[in-house]
């Protein structure tokens, strides 16, 4: 498997290139040299953020200060700005928590009381004791940079998609894809910060629509 790993400057230029021109260039299955991953990348980029509405279901875990919690997690993405996401109990499947950003504002029921916050990070986090980079993960999890932060570095497999995506000191591995197709969405994802607290969110989606 050949990989390409790029500087933000060099993803930069080739993302502005690629918003530049004005007819969709056909990119061969087979990439022989960096210029066509990246192509490739900003090709998929472009394709996936016109997917404004999508949905999966996977099982999923998040080691936070030393202790491990599974979970099952259902997200339901409406548009860019309004989602629903749904925690699980690992085993039973029951509904623990529904995180629902819509109109700007962000709420998350659990135990039948419904708390409000500015973002889905602080509700977690105070509420359910962990800590998970929602406003990230609706990007990072179908394998595209968020355009909300500036893109670190980027490896990329020889058809363009994610191996390794660093953003806001986040970084995702990717270690499965549903097809061998360049627009084609993760099965198997990490993603994982150092400092200033470790965190490790691994996901394994059963099911994306």
């Amino acid at each position: 498997m050949r990989y390409l790993s790029i500087t933000a400057l060099s993803l930069l230029s080739i993302l502005l290139l690629n918003a530049c021109s004005t007819a969709p260039r056909q990119i061969p299955d087979t990439v022989t040299d960096n210029t066509g991953q990246l192509k490739n990348w900003a090709a998929r980029q472009a394709a996936l953020a016109k997917r404004s509405s999508w949905q999966l279901k996977a099982r999923a875990s998040v080691t936070y200060r030393g202790e491990n919690w599974p979970f099952g997690i259902e997200w339901q993405q409406q548009s860019a700005q309004q989602y629903t996401m749904q925690v699980k109990h690992p085993l039973t499947q029951n509904t623990l928590a529904t995180v629902v950003k819509a109109s700007g504002a962000v709420t998350l029921t659990a135990n039948r009381r419904v708390y409000r916050d500015s973002t889905a990070e602080k509700l977690i986090e105070k509420h359910l004791r962990v800590k998970l980079p929602v406003s990230g993960m609706q990007y990072w999890v179908r394998g595209i940079a968020s355009p909300a932060y500036p893109v670190s570095s980027v490896e990329l497999d020889r058809v363009g998609r994610p191996v390794q995506l660093q953003q806001a000191g986040w970084v995702m591995h990717y270690s499965n894809y549903e097809s061998a197709g360049r627009d084609a969405l993760p099965r198997n994802i990490k993603i994982s910060r150092s400092s200033p607290q470790p965190v490790q969110v691994k996901m394994r989606i059963r099911q994306w629509q």
